[in-house]
């Protein structure tokens, strides 16, 4: 008897990318970043993009504030299910931050975000952690969002920094952490559109996601 099991596979055709922006109780007496256990999420946002079999992609832009939002982590559920899911550093900060806060919440049926969670980092398909992959898995000295995006042309971070998100969430400016956070994701799927473009070697894939997405902004 076999007992091969076959992967899950990437899918490239379905994807969520998302980031999640923050606050935390703790100050560091260094100034440095506070442990990510101490995080609470303020906004989540997430970018969907579906491609069909005649190669049209379809995108939707959806913000989940906590502040009001019922059931948050259910309805970031609802748009990962079925789809691959895309971010810069989520593996480390915004996946284990979330499934924290789903513990705290008493959230447990999110099976989509908790695979991707659980995932085995060398071997992941439904979690495809892009700063994981521009590092070689932390061989190369890692590098921001910001400036990856700045080498290939791409804008990113232009009005605000994730600095300045508790200030801007002490002064009840949700609705400019919540813009801030959209540009992360869309940021990052055009930094995604190269990434799988130079491991497939798939040009198509990349002008096909890279111009429709353009467009649709």
């Amino acid at each position: 008897m076999s007992h091969h099991h076959h992967r899950a596979r990437f899918r490239e055709d379905r994807l969520a990318v998302l980031d999640i922006e923050t606050i935390s109780g703790e100050e560091m007496p260094d100034g440095a970043f506070p442990p990510w256990c101490t995080h609470t999420p303020v906004i989540a946002s997430l970018l969907t993009a579906d491609r069909n079999s005649d190669g049209l992609w379809s995108f939707s832009l959806t913000s989940v504030d906590f502040s009001i939002d019922d059931q948050p982590l259910t309805r970031i559920e609802e748009l990962v299910a079925g789809r691959s899911i895309a971010t810069f550093g989520g593996r480390h900060f915004d996946l284990p931050v979330l499934m924290l806060t789903a513990q705290k919440m008493r959230s447990f049926a999110l099976p989509a975000l908790g695979r991707a969670a659980r995932e085995p980092r060398f071997h992941s398909a439904f979690h495809y952690d892009l700063a994981d992959r521009y590092s070689a898995y932390g061989s190369a000295r890692g590098a921001s969002l910001e400036r990856l995006c700045g080498a290939l042309g791409i804008a990113a971070k232009l009005d605000v920094h994730g600095s300045e998100v508790g200030q801007l969430y002490d002064q009840g400016r949700v609705d400019e952490i919540a813009r801030y956070c959209e540009g992360d994701v869309a940021s990052t799927l055009l930094l995604l559109a190269n990434q799988r473009a130079i491991e497939t070697g798939d040009s198509v894939y990349h002008a096909s996601l890279t111009y429709q997405f353009v467009r649709w902004l």
